[in-house]
């Protein structure tokens, strides 16, 4: 389990890094891999996505994965984003 502490400086800077599109994603705009994109937090890289849910929700979420209703590999809304077990 990994233990963040949510701020809402935390929280802007990490947003900043996004791009809202008309379609109501909001895309990540910083650096990525070939499938999402990857921040980086106190020296462990995360999926954007996933940090996102963290953000947001619970960081407890080790068991699960973050997946996306929009199927936009680049997005963070968290509105499009919910948990799934892993197979």
């Amino acid at each position: 389990m990994n233990c963040i502490k949510i701020s809402e400086e935390l929280k802007n800077h990490f947003f900043k890094k996004t791009i809202k599109k008309e379609n109501g994603c909001l895309e990540w705009h910083k650096v990525s891999d070939k499938d999402c994109g990857l921040y980086y937090h106190k020296g462990k890289r995360y999926r954007a996505h996933r940090f996102a849910w963290i953000l947001h929700n619970d960081d407890n979420i080790d068991e699960f994965l973050v997946r996306r209703i929009c199927k936009n590999k680049m997005c963070v809304n968290i509105n499009h984003l919910f948990l799934d077990a892993q197979k």
